[in-house]
Formats: structure tokens, C-alpha cells, sequence
């Protein structure tokens, strides 16, 4: 099952909107062995899996100044991402300034 939310995130002195995407399933869960290392390139418990989905979400979530996190129960598991509405834009650089000579500062 999946559920799409628009979502209020207070975080001590800063309150945003984002966007919650959580995604249920209702097979046998992730061990807990797994479960710690879920992100992690490589780590898989299928035989032909390549243990790189997960770590490619957090990778672009991470980008876009999200959250991902994964719980597990043995009536599934629930993978939720949480994706800010606006990301914080880094403060522009000053245009450097030059002098009468035309020498940068």
C-alpha cells in the first residue's frame, strides 16, 4: 500500500512543509541483521538482487535535503521518504569587488 501525504515537520526552531511518500508491504519483513544496514551498497537477501536500490534512494533523497528510513515487522516492512516542499537555497556569493585600478577583492 502506499500513502502520500503533504506534512507539517517541526524540527526545534524550524517548521516546513514536505512531502511524505511511505510505501507498505506484507511479506515476511527484513531481519534485523539487514534491517541495520539497509542503506548500504551491496546488502541484499536476494539471490540475484544487487543490494543497490535502497542505497541509490537514500543517495538521492540525501540530495534533495530529505529523510528515508525503513521499519520492519514480521507483517512487512514500511519504506518512508520525506522530501522538504523547498529546499534551503545557499546564501549567493558576494560579487567580488574591484577598485579604482580594476584589482579584485
Amino acid at each position: 500500500m502506499k500513502r502520500t501525504e503533504l506534512v507539517e515537520i517541526d524540527e526545534g526552531s524550524t517548521r516546513a512543509r514536505a512531502v511524505r511518500l511511505a510505501v507498505e508491504d506484507n511479506g515476511p519483513g527484513f531481519p534485523a541483521n539487514i534491517l541495520r544496514r539497509a542503506f548500504e551498497p551491496y546488502v541484499t537477501t536476494k539471490p540475484s538482487g544487487t543490494g543497490l536500490g535502497l542505497a541509490m534512494v537514500k543517495k538521492i533523497v540525501d540530495e534533495h535535503q530529505g529523510a528515508v528510513s525503513v521499519t520492519s515487522s514480521d507483517r512487512g516492512a514500511t519504506s518512508t521518504v520525506r522530501i522538504p516542499q523547498e529546499v534551503p537555497q545557499p546564501a549567493a556569493a558576494e560579487p567580488a569587488r574591484r577598485d579604482a585600478a580594476g584589482s579584485q577583492h
